[in-house]
């Protein structure tokens, strides 16, 4: 797809940035080279991000903040956030509801969802909701549980300096991201600079 001579803004390419770093220089503006060199910078912070302080790092619940940079990713960092809160996080249940299975649907919108503590260990159970209408809904819900020999959680979320360089190199790939979602979108103005 070409440009219109003139025009300054290259909303194709911006939005094909945003959705994966680089995909507009190297699909859209045919910049493969610069594209290529995009993605493998932005997705090497925020892949090293992960590596450094674990899958905790991208947590929209409990680090929002940190999140708005990440996002600027993409559809990646939405997907590595529900990854992490799916399989990585469970609610804080009473015991006594655990074993009786069944609760309020006023009582079960007050359960907080957390990361787990290295005692702990996630639990799928069949849960009956009784809705203010009298209807009974039965859902999957994942708890939080004392470990038993061997268990423990699936990942233990990063601590001290660990996770704020996880946090940090993954935020930083979100702003380079913004920074290369903006050079896509005003491509005519670096060609003319050149």
């Amino acid at each position: 797809m070409t440009q219109k001579p003139g025009s300054s803004i290259h909303f194709v390419a911006g939005l094909i940035a945003l959705a994966f770093p680089g995909a507009g220089h190297f699909f859209v503006l045919g910049e493969r080279q610069r594209g290529f060199f995009a993605a493998v910078g932005v997705l090497g912070l925020f892949f090293g991000g992960l590596l450094v302080g674990g899958i905790s790092v991208v947590d929209r619940e409990e680090d929002k903040y940190w999140f708005l940079g990440q996002a600027l990713i993409g559809p990646i960092a939405f997907g590595v956030n529900t990854i992490h809160q799916n399989s990585y996080k469970a609610y804080e249940v009473p015991p006594e509801i655990i074993e009786f299975q069944k609760v309020d649907a006023k009582v079960a919108n007050s359960f907080v969802r957390r990361s787990l503590h290295p005692d702990e260990e996630l639990k799928v159970v069949e849960m009956t909701i009784l809705q203010p209408t009298g209807a009974e809904v039965t859902t999957r819900m994942p708890v939080a549980v004392p470990a038993g020999p061997g268990g423990g959680p699936p990942a233990y979320q990063s601590i001290g300096r660990m996770n704020e360089l996880g946090m940090l190199s993954s935020t930083l790939g979100g702003m380079l991201n913004f920074i290369i979602i903006l050079d896509a979108l005003f491509p005519t103005r670096r060609r003319k600079q050149a």
